[in-house]
């Protein structure tokens, strides 16, 4: 699977070496890694106290703790080039004028105990500055739930294994994607002409897909009432409530234990900006608390509280969702939201 996304000409490389904790590949790059075995292979020499091994540099002329210095050295121009590419291009053309900038900077920055270990963040910090494909892959930044799909003990399917590469990186093929350099292309949705065919689109209000997207809100509303069903809480689905005005509202699931009540409403949203979650999970908290009445009559209990359950369309478990588990007693929720932002990725899938 790796070898043949090594290899689509529309997947960013960045997006192969990061780390998996930033929903990556976590693929090894040579051009790093080979400078830094060679890094550690003279250090390791150099603390040597073999006599022969001694023996050989002096014999060859060569004092290995001033290569050693000389190549981190190289390896610290190297990196602090790297991180002065924001369009100064040019500027940095000589050592003398490269080495009191770097040597100002490594004052100011805390150094991590591996200074190699540094080019993966690199690498990720590259992807957040594409345009196409960077664009709002923050969401996914050192998160170990919304990016456990990436473990190499989760097997899926080849084909599913790239669609969500393709999906997590902005890539997955729409008209929107496939016009990109193309202004004449046509953008618009196949199966309603008067929208931009998105990712967006059509995995969040395309009224072709409607179903789909019923039947992907349903299956994640299920798999939570049967987690929490294992903690002894009562549920009810979709209950017909009236309020004072007559009008129907029906939240997703109300769950009770003793005398405490929690209405939960379940919604999928995409990460098209750094809030969208945030603001879907307090709309979604606040949008039954007029039925306060309504509902404690129908439970005959105490006041119930009212969250949200939002989604990620590429699978972001947002935090705010451990306040509706913390409230529901389940302790030990890691399993379950790494599986249900698993299900989410592949239900959108289906959908577009």
């Amino acid at each position: 699977m790796y070898t043949y996304k090594a290899g689509q000409p529309q997947t960013g490389f960045n997006q192969q070496y990061a780390s998996t904790r930033n929903s990556s590949l976590c693929i090894p790059k040579l051009e790093v890694q080979i400078p830094s075995t060679i890094v550690r292979k003279r250090k390791t020499l150099e603390m040597s106290s073999d006599v022969i091994t001694q023996a050989s540099f002096q014999y060859r002329g060569e004092c290995n703790k001033d290569t050693v210095a000389g190549l981190r050295d190289l390896k610290e121009i190297e990196d602090f080039l790297f991180n002065s590419q924001s369009g100064s291009e040019g500027k940095w053309t000589h050592i003398q004028a490269i080495m009191p900038a770097l040597q100002e900077m490594d004052a100011k920055r805390q150094k991590p105990p591996n200074r190699y270990a540094e080019w993966r963040e690199w690498e990720f910090e590259k992807w957040l500055r594409l345009e196409g494909q960077g664009a709002d892959i923050q969401y996914f930044r050192d998160n170990r739930i919304s990016n456990s799909w990436l473990k190499p003990a989760i097997q899926l399917k080849s084909s599913g294994f790239i669609n969500s590469l393709l999906l997590q990186s902005n890539l997955y093929l729409t008209s929107a994607i496939l016009s990109r350099g193309r202004p004449n292309r046509n953008k618009t949705c196949g199966r309603r002409e008067t929208a931009v065919e998105t990712i967006s689109h059509v995995s969040g209000c395309c009224p072709s897909v409607k179903n789909a997207r019923i039947k992907c809100h349903n299956k994640i509303a299920d798999q939570l009432r049967k987690h929490v069903s294992k903690h002894r809480w009562t549920s009810q689905v979709e209950p017909r409530l009236f309020a004072k005005g007559g009008s129907l509202w029906k939240p997703d699931l109300i769950f009770k234990k003793d005398q405490k009540i929690a209405v939960v409403d379940v919604t999928v949203r995409y990460e098209n900006d750094s809030k969208a979650l945030e603001m879907a999970w307090r709309g979604k908290s606040e949008e039954y608390k007029h039925l306060n009445a309504e509902v404690m009559e129908w439970m005959g209990s105490s006041e119930p509280k009212y969250f949200g359950f939002v989604m990620g369309t590429r699978g972001k478990w947002p935090g705010l969702n451990n306040s509706l588990m913390k409230f529901l007693g389940v302790e030990e929720f890691e399993t379950f939201s790494q599986k249900t932002s698993r299900l989410t990725l592949s239900l959108t899938l289906e959908v577009l």
